[in-house]
């Protein structure tokens, strides 16, 4: 279901099952921490001026990266 967040379309996952989902992980022992990036608020920024459906970073993706691919899609 897309919502509205600071002005940003996204999309939000069923709480419900990501709640059970959390859960099944932890009785399994598969909770895993999440490591972001040293640059994540540029990385944020850069992909936050696309449109919603170019709104993607990989992991190994540098920022130099993500300019080209801005400058590719006309983002400016």
């Amino acid at each position: 279901m897309p919502v509205i967040i600071q002005g940003n379309r996204t999309n939000v996952p069923d709480l419900a099952l990501r709640a059970i989902s959390r859960k099944q992980a932890r009785e399994a022992n598969q909770v895993y921490e999440v490591i972001f990036p040293e640059e994540r608020q540029r990385i944020e920024a850069i992909t936050r001026l696309r449109s919603v459906q170019n709104m993607n970073w990989i992991p190994g993706m540098t920022v130099e990266d993500l300019l080209r691919e801005n400058e590719e899609y006309g983002v400016k």
